[in-house]
């Protein structure tokens, strides 16, 4: 049997067996379908009514399923202008392709790192600083190497390209300035209206939100964690930072952690939010540049800025099957993300424990449903239908027979 075949008959079983739930508002969707194999796009198609589109996923068994995040007067018409656009969904995409290093590891390790940042971007972002209720945020496994978040929220479906584009630059620290976040004043005069000198302003209030309280945040774990090494590894870390010398380094050393505790200049940022620190400014803007690069790396969230700021997106749609992987596009609670694994929960239920026989294309270590296999290439192997699409799917094995 091919491995077209092979796929087309578990699919069409899915299809035929699986009451795919719509999107909401379905009948101002635009729908698109992609065939098995070779076959552009099928798009500019509308349903009245959820029969019909069960019906059509049946009857053309779709290798991917797909709707608008948009709204429309007249999704199934031909041309964008004629379908009449109502709003749009905000979406956040992320998938294995935004994580560095992720195209190096397993299936399994791949998909652990995408949820891993996945849940810092909803947990960091999309529910914290953005402030969007859980009841207006939908959680989908894309049901092949990434996660989805769907913002319902009705206040952001009139949002242009141009609002959600800066939506991720916020996520991405695009464009931060320290100086806006620690601003300076001028104080002291010269004579003929000129200051004298200008400093960082006290800051750090304990209610500030957004990159503030971020960049606060990172100030406490970075002490915290200084404080805890002895002062030859403190000072080798920070000459280790750019721009930071040996002298330096234990000048800065000395001004946070020099004294007495409770009257260290480490005590009078964390108890008082105060930066006045530092024996020299210059100590204090290396500092600063030191927690910004820290902040950048372990802070700043990941998303496809094309699907976020456009308006007109054409999204997978949760419950239908994704021909790369043989796993279930779906939806999930935002509480049961972190037990989330895609090779035991987004397994096709359709599928048996039947054994199949196969024969390898590649080297694979692959566990789906606590079904372990490792495939070689030319090796026969005997999978469980479950696991059996999968592994053809993802062109590691081909049946035998």
């Amino acid at each position: 049997m091919e491995p077209l075949e092979f796929v087309r008959e578990r699919f069409a079983r899915y299809y035929e067996t699986v009451d795919v739930e719509p999107p909401a508002c379905m009948e101002q969707r635009e729908f698109a379908l992609m065939p098995l194999g070779k076959g552009g796009m099928w798009r500019h198609i509308g349903f009245r009514g959820v029969d019909e589109m069960r019906g059509a996923f049946a009857r053309n068994v779709p290798g991917a399923v797909y709707y608008s995040t948009a709204y429309y007067k007249e999704p199934g018409a031909r041309t964008m202008a004629e379908k009449g656009w109502l709003g749009a969904d905000l979406i956040f995409d992320l998938d294995a392709d935004h994580i560095e290093g992720a195209e190096g590891l397993s299936y399994a390790e791949m998909m652990a790192r995408v949820k891993d940042e996945f849940i810092k971007l909803l947990e960091g972002y999309i529910l914290s600083d953005f402030g969007f209720d859980e009841k207006c945020v939908r959680v989908a496994f894309s049901g092949g190497r990434g996660y989805h978040a769907h913002v319902t929220d009705p206040r952001v479906r009139k949002l242009g390209s141009h609002e959600r584009r800066e939506i991720v630059d916020y996520i991405g620290a695009t464009g931060l300035d320290l100086a806006i976040i620690f601003p300076k004043e001028a104080f002291g005069m010269k004579g003929r209206g000129r200051f004298a000198r200008t400093t960082y302003k006290r800051t750090w209030p304990r209610d500030c939100g957004g990159w503030s309280r971020k960049l606060r945040d990172e100030v406490s774990a970075l002490l915290n964690e200084m404080e805890a090494m002895d002062r030859e590894s403190a000072i080798k870390f920070l000459k280790a930072a750019e721009g930071i010398g040996d002298k330096g380094a234990e000048r800065i050393y000395d001004d946070l952690f020099k004294g007495q505790a409770g009257a260290r200049g480490m005590d009078k940022i964390l108890n008082e939010g105060s930066i006045e620190a530092f024996s020299e400014e210059r100590h204090l803007t290396s500092f600063l540049g030191l927690v910004e690069d820290r902040a950048r790396v372990r802070l700043t969230g990941e998303a496809d800025e094309p699907v976020t700021s456009d308006v007109k997106r054409l999204i997978r749609l949760p419950g239908s099957l994704h021909a790369k992987t043989g796993l279930t596009a779906m939806l999930l609670k935002i509480d049961a993300l972190k037990g989330f694994d895609p090779l035991r929960d987004a397994v096709p239920p359709t599928l048996s424990g039947e054994g199949v026989k196969l024969v390898g294309l590649a080297d694979d270590d692959v566990k789906v449903k606590g079904f372990h296999v490792k495939v070689g290439k030319g090796r026969a192997v005997e999978a469980p239908e479950y696991a059996a699409l999968f592994l053809v799917c993802r062109r590691l094995c081909a049946p035998s027979s």
